[in-house]
């Protein structure tokens, strides 16, 4: 058999371009910028938030639709441009109306399995599609099996930027049961630049075997905190709390494991757990 050749670099970062030799060199390069967050995220307690006291952390929006930001309330006014994008943003779009509200901002929220007004707020239209994925979550399963029910129209996030013709996002929000497990796939396929649009990134992660169940998806979680890192986005808080259906008691993944990943259903007696992260850009920030 004859041996595989090398490249410099792999072709593209993308796992099916790869052959076995270029996968095994691009985990080597991908999987320490993970290790490297999760020294950070070993203090996290379930139920708490922990700031890294890198921004001012304010809490937006209200219940289980609120989410972490780092506070820019006082520097946005009214001629500064804000934009973001909200995927999965369920019953509760608290979130989205107060950035429009406090934050002046002008936002573009979806969810697959919601129908809202098309206009949520004056400043915010509302979209029933859904951001790509690394294959389909329990949800769009169970939308497939109902009868008469159209499948979802999905889109990934980079394309969703250019359709949008936003050069900066002030704030990208993902809530989408898998859908962060694609986002480094989609960028490095479409926008290899993308984060570095981004001023501030929170999203939530589903860290068991129905949403991380093989060696690719892994890897490009992986990816995604190296892209975070190389985009100057900086850690700024996390959360692990309870959450979702019974099928976040399965197990972890082995090398999620073998890494010693916190949060595991082993860390806690609820034996659910998810996590949420936020990153801003570290440059933007000084520590109080």
């Amino acid at each position: 058999m004859p041996s595989q050749e090398i490249t410099s670099e792999p072709r593209n970062w993308i796992w099916s371009d790869m052959n076995e030799i270029e996968r095994e060199k691009a985990l080597r390069d991908t999987v320490p910028f993970l290790e490297r967050f999760i020294e950070v995220l070993k203090p996290t307690k379930q139920g708490r938030w922990v700031s890294t006291n890198k921004c001012p952390v304010v809490l937006v929006g209200n219940g289980y639709g609120s989410h972490q930001l780092c506070n820019i309330t006082e520097s946005i006014n009214q001629s500064t441009t804000c934009n973001f994008i909200s995927f999965g943003i369920d019953n509760d779009y608290s979130f989205d109306t107060s950035l429009a509200e406090q934050w002046h901002c002008h936002g573009f929220a979806a969810d697959p399995t919601r129908v809202h007004p098309s206009q949520i707020h004056p400043a915010v239209t509302f979209q029933n599609i859904g951001a790509k994925m690394m294959s389909p979550n329990h949800q769009q399963k169970a939308n497939e099996k109902r009868k008469n029910n159209p499948k979802w129209w999905i889109a990934s996030v980079p394309a969703v930027k250019k359709f949008l013709n936003i050069e900066k996002i002030t704030v990208l929000k993902m809530d989408c049961e898998g859908c962060e497990y694609s986002l480094a796939r989609d960028a490095l396929a479409e926008d290899p630049l993308f984060f570095h649009s981004v001023e501030q990134f929170t999203f939530e992660v589903h860290l068991n075997t129905p949403w991380v169940n093989n060696t690719e998806t892994f890897y490009y979680y992986a990816q995604l905190f190296k892209m975070l890192y190389e985009a100057g986005l900086d850690v700024m808080s996390t959360s692990i709390r309870r959450c979702g259906p019974d099928k976040e008691a399965l197990p972890p993944f082995a090398a999620l494991e073998e890494l010693n990943y916190p949060g595991q259903v082993r860390d806690f007696e609820a034996r659910r757990s998810c996590q949420e992260y936020l990153f801003a850009k570290s440059n933007n920030w000084h520590s109080p």
